[in-house]
């Protein structure tokens, strides 16, 4: 079976088709003082444009990064990336199309991961537009099934499979489903609402330190429950008082939680 007819079969939710990146309606600006890698096969292709004063252009902002055994963007003098136009679109894709972006530049803010027999695609918070549609939706979250073929499986970078205990893998599901169904409550903003997701995530610490997975289902069953939601978790959010610092180290316990890594790509200083 070749690359173009070998398919890999994935579960995502809708928003993951719907979303577009779009510099003009982005606060974070990704493009800017983050570290962009470039894959060797993308740097190859760069390359071989035409005529070579095109191709050094490109190649001659983009470095070798030995520590990493890949290549980055080298950002100018106001921390930007080279190649984002005073539009904050993309010169690359805008001259020669999506097929000339980088792995890191066509997939972000898509993540992808592979957990028992699954492939599951999901968008990361860290993008503001991808936060808009997850944590703002018109409808609650629905789930579709998709085939990729090789290269865009390849292309998805898929993330390691956490190294967790069994028992919990068996019930990522349940925790990412609770998750997405606090983060979806509509009787919540969505600052109360990762506040919410937080105090979940320290009690899902305190069941998995303790070695109580068993305990997993009925913990992600009520903070999951509309009567939870629209009772108990009020009382809560009116024992803390919000800041923004804990807010940043939420967003990033989450993504460790559903996605099983370190977010150390996305920290700051909080």
């Amino acid at each position: 079976m070749d690359d173009k007819t070998k398919k890999y079969v994935y579960i995502q939710p809708e928003y993951v088709r719907q979303f577009q990146c779009n510099g003009q309606k982005c606060d974070a600006k990704c493009c800017q003082r983050w570290s962009i890698t470039i894959d060797s096969a993308t740097y190859k292709k760069y390359s071989r444009i035409k005529p070579k004063s095109k191709a050094r252009y490109i190649t001659d902002n983009i470095e070798f990064y030995k520590a990493q055994n890949t290549y980055r963007i080298l950002h100018n003098a106001e921390g930007r990336c080279p190649f984002l136009t005073s539009d904050y679109l993309c010169s690359i894709q805008r001259q020669y199309g999506e097929e000339f972006l980088s792995n890191t530049c066509k997939t972000y803010p898509r993540v992808a991961y592979f957990l028992l027999d699954y492939y599951e695609r999901a968008l990361t918070l860290t993008c503001p537009l991808a936060a808009e549609l997850i944590l703002s939706p018109l409808e609650h979250m629905s789930f579709e099934q998709i085939e990729l073929d090789e290269f865009q499986h390849r292309a998805n970078g898929l993330t390691k499979t956490p190294n967790l205990p069994r028992g919990l893998i068996e019930r990522f599901f349940t925790v990412q489903y609770a998750s997405i169904s606090i983060l979806q409550s509509e009787n919540l903003s969505i600052d109360e609402r990762l506040i919410v997701l937080g105090f979940y995530l320290d009690r899902l610490d305190e069941l998995i330190n303790g070695s109580q997975l068993d305990e997993i289902e009925n913990l992600s069953a009520v903070y999951s429950s509309e009567e939870f939601l629209n009772g108990e978790a009020r009382r809560l959010i009116d024992t803390i008082e919000f800041d923004v610092n804990g807010y940043m180290r939420t967003m990033f316990k989450l993504l460790d939680s559903l996605y099983g890594e370190n977010s150390k790509f996305y920290r700051f200083n909080y």
